[in-house]
């Protein structure tokens, strides 16, 4: 059983709302769907990895989604999954905007088939032009194994004791 997007899309609709009601409506940037289930190969114990960019705030981001996820199985999107077998996990990663510039490396697993699910003022998208030009400044590749599974080689021209640092 292959899974994606409109499998979930009830669940990380909810999800989403809780977590904004949880931060506060202004708190979060943007948020973006990566992974199996973005790719449509997930299977029913797969887990839904988001990025969740969001302003500096003062109190455990994690903490806060734990809250809004319990707040999430409540409702009948999430018994709705379990009824056809299918387990949802989330793994989310929060980052602020200062975070993600300076760590931009989560952005190779969403650019090429990653979803936008919110981004206040194009802010994500503008981040992943910005990355995706200082890739090729790089010469970066991105190399696809027989098997599907794909390696990005950042710097092909890479010389032992060189340095590579990608800050947006």
């Amino acid at each position: 059983m292959q899974l994606g997007y409109e499998d979930y899309r009830g669940f990380i609709k909810q999800l989403l709302n809780q977590i904004v009601a949880y931060f506060g409506r202004k708190t979060i940037i943007a948020c973006a769907l990566f992974g199996s289930v973005a790719r449509g190969e997930a299977k029913p114990y797969s887990d839904i990895d988001i990025l969740i960019i969001h302003k500096k705030v003062g109190f455990d981001p994690i903490k806060r989604f734990v809250d809004a996820l319990l707040e999430v199985r409540k409702h009948k999107e999430y018994s709705m999954l379990l009824e056809r077998g299918i387990y949802p996990q989330p793994s989310v990663i929060f980052m602020t905007p200062q975070e993600i510039s300076h760590r931009p490396l989560i952005l190779l697993d969403i650019m090429d088939h990653g979803l936008i699910l919110k981004d206040e003022r194009g802010f994500l998208r503008d981040l992943i032009q910005r990355f995706k030009e200082r890739l090729r400044e790089m010469g970066a590749k991105k190399i696809i194994h027989k098997d599907g599974s794909w390696a990005w080689d950042l710097k092909p021209d890479w010389r032992p004791g060189e340095v590579i640092e990608v800050i947006l």
